[in-house]
């Protein structure tokens, strides 16, 4: 016996997880990026907003040159 998921859901909407094509978590807004990025320890990660060139929304990433 087989369902199809329509069936089984209805008209239930299906959360969709967030994730860009890069694999990471894209943020709508730069003040959602940045509030995401308040609750890392910014001296001890060293990471940074930016602009993704594949969903043009923002993600959070370590910066160019830092190891």
């Amino acid at each position: 016996m087989t369902f199809k998921l329509r069936e089984i859901l209805g008209d239930k909407a299906l959360v969709v997880e967030r994730v860009c094509a890069t694999g990471k978590t894209p943020y709508a807004t730069k003040a959602e990026a940045d509030r995401a990025l308040a609750g890392l320890n910014r001296k001890q990660t060293k990471m940074r907003r930016f602009r993704c060139p594949f969903c043009n929304q923002f993600h959070l990433g370590h910066r160019r040159g830092v190891v």
